[in-house]
């Protein structure tokens, strides 16, 4: 009789384990973020951003504003290569190296994430965009 109580115990403990999704590295999150901005899948990524990142927009209202604006464009990605990532006290800085093409043409740019803890996952708080070199080390975290 002990045998069935402890076989239903580890099935308990195991389905417990493997039903607790891990939280997402700042990494996984700009990665997501990055393959649906603009695309049609570009819906599912408000639950990555903050409403800081919103501008305090509603995720659906930011959703329809960005899109507008990047299909006015014709904004593409056409490729991504992380550059830099570092975490530090709950914050995060990841920088891509990213092409982008638009009505005018091709873009070289430096995409620059500022990710935070929040309710314990990870989150674009702010992204900034650059042509210029950006040293990791001078960001203030």
């Amino acid at each position: 009789m002990k045998a069935p109580s402890a076989l239903i115990f580890i099935i308990i403990c195991i389905q417990g384990c493997y039903s607790v999704p891990e939280t997402e590295s700042p990494r996984t999150v700009v990665n997501r973020f990055k393959e649906c901005y603009g695309a049609p899948c570009m819906d599912s990524i408000t639950e990555l951003t903050t409403a800081n990142f919103r501008d305090g927009r509603p995720g659906s209202v930011w959703v329809v504003e960005t899109w507008e604006s990047l299909n006015k464009i014709k904004f593409k990605r056409v490729s991504s290569e992380l550059q830099t990532c570092r975490i530090t006290h709950g914050k995060a800085v990841i920088i891509l190296q990213t092409r982008i093409s638009t009505l005018v043409g091709y873009a070289d740019q430096r995409d620059v994430y500022f990710l935070v803890r929040e309710n314990g996952l990870w989150k674009i708080d702010d992204l900034k965009v650059t042509d210029e070199e950006v040293d990791v080390k001078k960001l203030l975290l």
